[in-house]
């Protein structure tokens, strides 16, 4: 027995969670809900396994008492309920749970009878394609269940080095099997390796998955949406598509057939002009790196080459990410509640950021009603670098709760007050500082002289300071700081604190990673880590309940 299995028995085991995670599910439902003392049962149980193995001091006193609470476990497992057990095999990949067969006579077979089937190239044992296709179609002739609830292929990860492909007469096998049993959740995670703009290896959908109108969720990658007659998607909440072609065409034929849809994900794909929909059940479009080609230069990106327009007036949740290759228009989300612009136009020529600024100011037009807005670095480098206080066409008066997933340096802090401004009614405010690598800025190379940042202790910067009263700010949280940007977090939480009259919390988290930093000693420079201990958690609180403050009731929390 090894400290695995200690450790195993010790926190909690799988099945242990499972039974947990079961009971809640059929807490409505008291028939089905028979242990009632499960809960206590388990707590005192593994109550017992601590105290016992605190008083074992010899490793082979130890381990003799591993095997008798092992054992007595395997009585636990024993007299559970069929249901429980096939339960609690479903959270595990398909080879895993087949692997539970050597436990038991009961054990042998159960694994036929699990309603969620998960097969996954990375990490097992196969050394060519051909054995995973023999294991698959094995494993689908010997299950014995009637309907499924969830079925996954992953291909992502295969480190084998061989180039993978499945002949699409295999995959259109394993699917309809899925689709014939009324699978609920479906992903096909396909061909992951490959280049991200090779599209040529991408699976077509066969007709049986655009029938398959028992689909709640519906995950796809490097699978091509083929224009199809019929698509009754009628029970499918979510979709995600990922690393495929796509046309304003499909998304509306899909959209037409799913009138249930919630969520709409669409990640790295090409050929998108204008989303429009009208949809009233969608409440969350998601956007990440899409693409164009110009048709002159593959390689060449260019703004004023088309763009994409969003229509969607009755979302609640937008989220645009990644790197974009054009610009994005919102022509309409008047419903939009929460909006995450994380994202960055890939461009590097010297005149592209006067775009970027422009495009930026109209989407944070657009998104002028949200209640929940985050920002990531690039567009908080464009709001700060190169937008005036009161630029923007008007200020955000509706949002209560924002979030900057940003990098904070010393000479930022005029940026950070300039912003604000913009945010009169704001109720909570998250700093994200945990991306810690040292690069320069986004647009340092094409900034002109007279558009650098104002110094640190400039008077510009001061009459800022002194206009800025965040009137409602209650809640303040500053996540991921690390020795190597404390000095500038801390003087935006002095910054914060000074000039939030109503604040209540302000939470400080930093980060347990260590970081590097640059020395430079004698002329030798060199790397240097460092990280947070006890000691320094208790400077930073001493550094920070020394600040002055506005509000008398604020309450000041640090930890890790």
């Amino acid at each position: 027995m090894d400290d695995t299995s200690a450790s195993s028995v010790t926190q909690g085991s799988c099945y242990v969670r499972s039974i947990k995670a079961f009971k809640r599910k059929n807490k409505s439902n008291p028939k089905e809900n028979r242990g009632g003392d499960d809960d206590e049962i388990i707590s005192n149980r593994e109550s017992k396994h601590q105290r016992i193995l605190s008083l074992v001091n010899s490793e082979e006193d130890k381990l003799r008492m591993l095997n008798l609470i092992n054992n007595e476990e395997d009585k636990l497992l024993s007299i559970l309920d069929a249901d429980l057990l096939l339960h609690v095999l479903s959270f595990l990949p398909t080879m895993e749970a087949i692997r539970t067969c050597i436990l038991s006579k009961r054990w042998k077979s159960l694994w036929t009878c699990i309603p969620s089937l998960s097969f996954s190239l990375c990490g097992t044992p196969f050394k060519t394609v051909y054995e995973f296709v023999s294991f698959v179609d094995k494993t689908l002739t010997l299950n014995r269940c009637s309907k499924i609830f969830k079925f996954q292929l992953d291909f992502q990860g295969f480190c084998h080095g061989q180039k993978l492909y499945l002949d699409e007469e295999v995959l259109d096998r394993w699917t309809l099997f899925a689709t014939k049993l009324e699978v609920e959740e479906l992903s096909l995670l396909l061909y992951e390796f490959l280049e991200d703009c090779n599209l040529n290896y991408n699976y077509a959908l066969p007709s049986h998955i655009f029938e398959c109108s028992t689909l709640t969720k519906l995950y796809l990658s490097h699978c091509n949406i083929v224009p199809h007659p019929v698509i009754t998607w009628t029970m499918l909440k979510s979709l995600s598509i990922n690393k495929t072609k796509l046309s304003d065409d499909v998304i509306w034929k899909v959209m037409s057939g799913s009138p249930a849809l919630e969520v709409l994900e669409i990640h790295r794909c090409i050929g998108l002009s204008r989303i429009d929909i009208s949809s009233g059940s969608l409440r969350k479009l998601v956007i990440e790196e899409n693409w164009i080609r110009n048709s002159i230069n593959d390689d060449a990106i260019n703004l004023a080459y088309g763009g994409l327009e969003i229509f969607a007036p009755n979302i609640k949740e937008l989220e645009i990410l990644g790197f974009f290759m054009r610009k994005c228009q919102l022509l309409d989300v008047s419903s939009l509640v929460e909006a995450h612009l994380v994202f960055q136009l890939a461009n590097d020529t010297a005149a592209y950021y006067r775009d970027s600024q422009i495009m930026l100011r109209d989407l944070l037009s657009g998104v002028r009603l949200v209640k929940k807005l985050t920002l990531g670095s690039w567009c908080f480098q464009i709001v700060t670098k190169f937008l005036k206080v009161n630029c923007l066409h008007s200020p955000l008066s509706e949002c209560k709760n924002l979030t900057l997933k940003v990098r904070i340096r010393a000479r930022k802090l005029l940026g950070m007050a300039t912003l604000l401004h913009n945010f009169p009614h704001l109720e909570a405010l998250t700093i994200d500082v945990s991306s810690c690598f040292c690069t320069e800025d986004f647009f340092q190379p094409y900034i002109v002289e007279e558009e650098k940042i104002i110094p640190w202790a400039s008077k510009d910067l001061e009459k800022i300071l002194n206009s800025l009263v965040l009137h409602d700010l209650k809640i303040v949280k500053i996540v991921g700081s690390r020795m190597c940007n404390q000095r500038q977090i801390l003087s935006l939480a002095e910054f914060l604190l000074r000039n939030s009259r109503v604040l209540e919390k302000m939470v400080f988290l930093v980060s347990k990673k260590v970081c590097y930093t640059a020395s430079n000693k004698n002329g030798n420079c060199k790397w240097v880590s460092s990280g947070y201990d006890v000691e320094g958690l208790r400077k930073i609180s001493h550094k920070l309940h020394s600040f002055p403050r506005s509000s008398p009731h604020v309450n000041i929390m640090v930890s890790w």
